[in-house]
């Protein structure tokens, strides 16, 4: 006899896709764009759900996001994560240890050329305890974040760089979500994932993020 299939059930959905949750997966389902050829539109799809999947097998083998497979041409199926969104929750966490974990992350991404492109606190979910607990060790402190972790999602807007400006606006991205979700703790965190983004390129990236908030403050005050 034949297992029912789970239900779908719909979670999000933007301009680009539909997230659908069955069972104890989540799918991500580009939508058909009925302004473009239709040849033209599912040649896109194809190649932004492919893109997309690439970078995620990337990021998960580096411990940043779910492990993902591609259903079709225009579908990714993930594990559902079950954690708290930072964007909902940054405030009521340890938010200086999980700003630590993501700025770790972020130094993981770019030193493998991994531009995530929509870096925001909606974009995370902070699992507590991901993995079984094994017995502490000297190096384990109270605070210690070796059994937690934040997990980056929708790498929709994803692409792969060596660019220094590239990463620089992805650090752009997560301080200006800061400000603005999380204005009362914007600083406080900011400083930390500043301080442990710890990519072997740091110094360069920081320059250019010099460059690129300037640029900003010269555009606001025209």
């Amino acid at each position: 006899m034949k297992e029912p299939t789970p239900k779908q059930e719909l979670i999000a959905q933007g301009a680009e896709a539909k997230i659908l949750k069955e069972g104890n997966f989540v799918i991500k389902n580009r939508i058909s764009k009925s302004y473009r050829h239709p040849e033209i539109d599912k040649k896109l799809i194809k190649q932004r759900t492919k893109r997309e999947f690439n970078i995620l097998e990337k990021a998960y083998k580096l411990g940043i996001s779910p492990k993902p497979a591609l259903e079709g041409l225009d579908k990714i199926k993930m594990p559902f994560i079950e954690g708290k969104k930072l964007s909902q929750e940054l405030e009521n966490l340890d938010y200086i240890e999980i700003c630590k974990i993501i700025g770790n992350n972020i130094a993981k991404l770019h030193d493998n050329n991994i531009i995530h492109g929509d870096l925001t606190t909606s974009n995370m979910i902070f699992v507590s305890n991901p993995a079984k607990k094994s017995a502490p060790t000297k190096k384990a402190t109270k605070n210690s974040t070796i059994n937690n972790k934040v997990v980056f999602i929708d790498f929709g807007l994803g692409f792969t760089s060596e660019r220094f400006e590239d990463r620089a606006v992805d650090l752009h991205l997560i301080k200006q979500a800061l400000e603005a979700k999380h204005h009362t703790i914007y600083k406080e965190c900011w400083k930390i994932i500043e301080e442990n983004y710890n990519s072997k390129d740091r110094a360069n990236t920081l320059a250019q993020l010099k460059k690129v908030e300037s640029r900003g403050r010269y555009k606001k005050g025209e």
